[in-house]
Order: C-alpha cells, then structure tokens, then sequence
C-alpha cells in the first residue's frame, strides 16, 4: 500500500511508499530528532502528516461527540512505520475526528501546527467528501475520566506534568494566532505519549455548545473570546487536578450558575494544595482578562516546578509539593 504526499500548500511532506528500502544514508538524518528520515528529507516522529487511504481504515464506530467534532474508533489496517521507518507496524486502533463545519481542515491544521496532537495523517469520507483527522487512539479517553479511575494514587509530579504538556500545546495553539475556545478536562486526551488536546479549532462556536463551568465570565456576558479567555478554562482545569472532581459537579449548569460565576463564583481547590499553586490558580480566574497569565508564561511555570519534582533535590518547590502528596 502506497502512501501518497500531501499538498505542499499544506506544508505537510511526504510520506513515502513502505516498499522504498533505501539506505538510511540516501534518506539523511533528521536535524530536529537526530534520528535516520522516514523518507527523503522527512521524518515521521517530527512531521506526521500525511493521507491515509480511507479504505485502509475499518471497524468504524462513533465513540463521542463534541460542539465541533464527531469522533471516531477505527482499526487503521498498516499502523504507522516501525522504528527503523522500513515497514509499518501493522493493525492498530485509532480515532477518527469528523468536523461539523465546512471548515477547511487542511488549512486549519497549518495554522494552528498540531503536532503535539498525535496527528498520524488526514483521509477523507468518500461520501460526503469530509476531510478527516486520523489521530493516536487515547486509551484513557480524556482527563476527566483518568482522574475518575486514577485520582488517588495520582501524585503532583504526575499533576504538573500533565499541566506542562497541556500548556506546551496551549502556547502552540496561541502562538499560531487561534484560541481553543472549548479546553476543559474532557478534551485533553491521555493515553498516547503525553497528554494532548483534542483541538476544538477556532471556529464561530456558540456559546450553548460548550461545557458552562469552564467558560470564562467575560464569554458568558458576551465579550469576543481571547487568549485569555482559554486561560480561565485551564485554571478550572487546574482546580479539578487538586480535587479529581469535575467543577460544580452538584449544581446544575442553568442561568443561576452563569449569573453566579459571573459573580465571583469560582471551584475550590483541595485542602493541603501548595500555595503557590493556589496562587497561580487564583491569578487564571481571575475576573479581569488582562491580569490573567500568559500560555507561554503558565509553561514555563510548569516546566520549572516539574524539573524540581523530577530531580529530586531540597527546595521550596520540591518540599511544597511533596508535603502536598503526604496530605492527600
């Protein structure tokens, strides 16, 4: 089976036929990953894209739906190419990502780079002639339910990792010049080899298709969304991390809730949480927009507590959240 090049105006490279068995000196070596190219000046680990037959994906079952796309399990009948990028790895399960809209997939994944997504390729339904993302199947399915299953004998070296990689992608999105619009702990996908968006692109979404408890208060009372918009989302995201519990998962998400939050109401995180991190959750709800954190600034927040957790060592940081773990 022959897999074809995408566009070039996509800026997706090629990928190339299993059969090609040549030398890994005529393909090169990647200047990012430093690992032998799948195929002539490309690398399948740094650059996924690329078309996948329709008709090489079976067993097609709706698993889930959201405001902006229907998902999919399928069994992708070559899997992706082994390590030595000489043949594919034969059967594996995937998720197939159906968007509502007549927007144009391909241009949006060159805007808003996905990567980090665990994007294997595109294909498209033969009959409505859909464009369709083939992702890394989540074998947990999303944060809500790995916390649901997990929650307690999850650690903070575990919490912050995942909030490292969530906003490694959330600062891609923003850098790109889009704005999620639907993050909450039910569309970041666990399973594949981090934490990984399941994108909502940046689409003219209507307010009654997302999930309330995650939406900022200025969106509720009718401002354009921002940046900073999908920084209020990723602190409630932050406060469930400390409970395990969805936010407001007791009252019922009507026109009272709404009015609250536009309020003040925010969750409460856990008793015993840092309060560093308290504090970060704090300056991520906050009412004003432009007192809010950045994405890039929130990663490298995250990135310096997980290193601290990770090497180990005395520190503020290292003691704070280890006592943390004791409390819990």
């Amino acid at each position: 089976m022959n897999y074809t090049k995408l566009d070039t105006k996509y800026k997706f490279k090629a990928l190339f036929s299993k059969d090609l068995r040549d030398e890994i000196e005529e393909k090169g070596v990647c200047s990012n990953c430093k690992s032998p190219n799948t195929g002539e000046d490309w690398c399948n680990k740094c650059d996924p894209g690329q078309w996948i037959p329709y008709d090489r994906l079976q067993d097609i079952k709706p698993i889930g739906k959201g405001g902006y796309a229907v998902i999919y399990s399928a069994t992708w009948l070559d899997g992706e190419p082994n390590e030595l990028h000489r043949e594919r790895i034969g059967p594996i399960t995937v998720e197939l990502k159906k968007f509502k809209s007549s927007l144009n997939i391909m241009e949006a994944l060159t805007k808003c780079n996905t990567g980090s997504t665990g994007l294997y390729g595109i294909t498209r339904d033969p009959r409505s002639k859909e464009p369709i993302m083939v992702l890394a199947y989540a074998k947990h399915k999303n944060l809500r339910n790995y916390l649901k299953e997990k929650f307690s004998t999850l650690k903070w070296e575990h919490k912050l990792n995942i909030l490292f990689f969530v906003t490694l992608n959330l600062q891609v999105i923003h850098g790109s010049g889009c704005i999620h619009k639907d993050l909450h702990s039910g569309n970041i996908l666990i399973g594949f080899n981090d934490p990984m968006f399941n994108l909502g692109e940046s689409l003219n979404s209507k307010l009654s298709s997302l999930v309330l408890p995650y939406v900022a208060p200025e969106i509720l009372e009718g401002e354009p969304y921002t940046e900073a918009s999908d920084i209020y989302s990723l602190g409630i995201i932050m406060t469930e991390l400390t409970t395990g519990k969805p936010p407001y998962g007791t009252v019922p998400h009507n026109d009272d809730l709404t009015l609250t939050i536009c309020n003040g109401l925010r969750p409460r995180v856990a008793k015993g949480t840092p309060k560093r991190y308290i504090d970060l959750v704090n300056q991520c709800l906050d009412a004003d927009p432009q007192e809010r954190p950045s994405s890039i600034e929130l990663y490298r927040i995250f990135e310096n507590w997980k290193l601290k957790l990770e090497d180990k060592k005395p520190s503020k940081i290292f003691d704070e959240f280890s006592e943390a773990d004791k409390l819990s």
